[in-house]
């Protein structure tokens, strides 16, 4: 199926009530989102979408991405929305590239996992890890991985 320059039902405009549990735990660590931020993280998470040919129906997962990385030491305020944006690219790249043989919930865990731990938090090391690192994150730790990819 190829999306390429098609318009691709977006329901994410991140809601007032989504912002606001995301910015009551991230404010613990220094990181909050203003509205006009939220604004353009669902703009790119739109883009996002459409570059990488990916639909999203519930919305929530800027949520999931600052509830899982709001906690790294690794993340700068000043860096926060940047670093959510491109989070964002990343896990719909990585579905695509996994095959969708994860849940949201299992990919945005070995992200943050992958980013607090052997990436050593950059998100260019993160991005360019291979995709069976999250089909068997063991073999970051050079064991075999038990199935054949």
């Amino acid at each position: 199926m190829d999306f390429e320059g098609a318009v691709l039902p977006v329901h994410l405009i991140v809601t007032g009530e989504e912002l606001a549990e995301s910015n009551c735990v991230s404010r613990k660590f220094g990181l909050n989102l203003s509205p006009a931020q939220a604004d353009m993280l669902a703009h790119r998470q739109e883009e996002s979408l459409r570059e990488t040919g990916r639909i999203e129906f519930g919305g929530g997962l800027l949520k999931k991405l600052v509830l899982a990385f709001c906690d790294s030491p690794f993340i700068q305020p000043e860096d926060w929305t940047d670093t959510l944006a491109r989070l964002q690219t990343i896990f719909y790249e990585l579905k695509n590239e996994t095959g969708d043989r994860l849940g949201d919930d299992d990919l945005i865990f070995g992200m943050e996992a992958r980013f607090s731990g052997g990436a050593g938090g950059s998100l260019d090391a993160l991005e360019s890890t291979p995709p069976e690192w999250f089909l068997h994150p063991d073999l970051e730790h050079g064991w075999e991985a038990e199935d054949e990819l």
